[in-house]
């Protein structure tokens, strides 16, 4: 069955799922939570299960790790270390699911913590928000997003969605600093990749004038330049740090040879503008100016923006701008609603819905017609 069958049959169950319980939420009463708690198990489980039969005709990430993990049976644990010296966190998954003999485990877990983290925040966004605010944000990751990742790149949708939890749940779901650290940790220690997001979010809360901001600002959006001028030097210190550097940020090295076509990075960069436009929006509505969540969120724009020039790196990271935006976008369709579709900029709102949900039928045709063609299921 091709993967895109799969995927489209799992967002239909889920938005099916999702009626049913707003239709019987007036009867249900307290059982609402305990049923949406039994559904979010039950759809990560699936998940689960879809991906562990999810392969692949072109070359991925998974093919490498298939082969480290081979290896490590005979070479032991430490061969996997020593591999993932700069993303030590990797290697424990790897080591354990090596053992098993059981590879396809590691694509299973890869969706379930992907998914599991969507979901939650799903939960969250609609107690806060509202139930139509959560289900329609939520579906529009799943139309947007490239949903094939768990079973390609394996680490970095685990990575990016743990650091995503602790940087939302501070943000907007009164987590603990100590606990949203951990978290946003995790991911950094599980995917290097994740460590300039840490900074600048740490950045954010140290320096809080706005002439840092706009020198962080600077930086960012010229970073892949600065990046590329001091490459040499990284790899005198660290050959390994330097060999990634030489993958991602050199435009004519191999990772840049028919990853993605134009018209998926034209529609990534159209994502791209279109949530800044959500998040412009949002800032209208906002009462608290300059918060630390605006401040991040604009940081993280300029970095991405920055990473323009790269179609590794830009599209690896526009699903994390994504996660990290929906509970501002679910804020903005909950006054939306709770407006009654009326009032001053109603025509502005109903553009703006008109144009998301737009976006995202477009967004599932796109990637039926490109992104999900390599897969299928088993």
């Amino acid at each position: 069955m091709p993967f895109n069958i799969g995927i489209f049959l799992y967002i239909v169950a889920y938005c099916l799922t999702e009626g049913m319980i707003f239709a019987a939420a007036g009867k249900a009463g307290k059982k609402t939570s305990r049923v949406l708690f039994v559904r979010s198990i039950i759809f990560v489980a699936l998940a689960g299960l879809i991906y562990f039969h999810t392969e692949c005709t072109r070359y991925v990430d998974y093919d490498r790790m298939s082969t480290e993990m081979s290896l490590s049976l005979s070479k032991g644990a430490s061969y996997l270390f020593d591999l993932y010296s700069l993303n030590p966190l990797s290697a424990v998954p790897l080591a354990l699911i090596a053992k098993t003999g059981v590879f396809p485990l590691l694509k299973s877990l890869s969706a379930c913590v992907y998914y599991g983290v969507l979901l939650y925040i799903a939960g969250k966004l609609r107690q806060t928000y509202g139930a139509f605010s959560a289900t329609i944000t939520t579906v529009f990751f799943l139309c947007t997003v490239d949903l094939s990742y768990p079973a390609d790149t394996i680490r970095f949708p685990i990575a990016s969605a743990i650091f995503a939890l602790g940087y939302v749940g501070y943000s907007y779901f009164s987590f603990s600093p100590i606990k949203a650290l951990s978290l946003m940790l995790f991911g950094c220690f599980f995917h290097a990749s994740m460590w300039p997001f840490l900074i600048i979010f740490l950045s954010t809360r140290i320096f809080k004038k706005n002439i840092f901001i706009i020198i962080l600002t600077f930086f960012l959006i010229f970073y892949f330049q600065i990046v590329n001028l001091v490459s040499s030097l990284i790899s005198s210190i660290s050959p390994a740090l330097g060999w990634k550097i030489q993958l991602y940020f050199e435009t004519d090295g191999q990772y840049y040879e028919s990853l993605i076509s134009n018209e998926q990075f034209i529609y990534l960069l159209f994502i791209y503008i279109f949530i800044c436009t959500l998040f412009l929006l949002k800032r209208t509505f906002s009462k608290q100016e300059n918060s630390q969540s605006d401040r991040v969120f604009i940081m993280y724009s300029c970095f991405l923006l920055g990473s323009i020039h790269s179609n590794v790196i830009f599209p690896r990271y526009i699903p994390f701008l994504i996660l990290i935006s929906l509970p501002f976008i679910a804020d903005i369709f909950s006054r939306y609603t709770n407006s009654g579709y009326t009032g001053k900029n109603s025509w502005a709102m109903h553009f703006i819905f008109v144009s998301f949900i737009l976006v995202s039928i477009f967004g599932l045709i796109l990637r039926f017609a490109f992104s999900y063609i390599p897969f299928y299921l088993t």
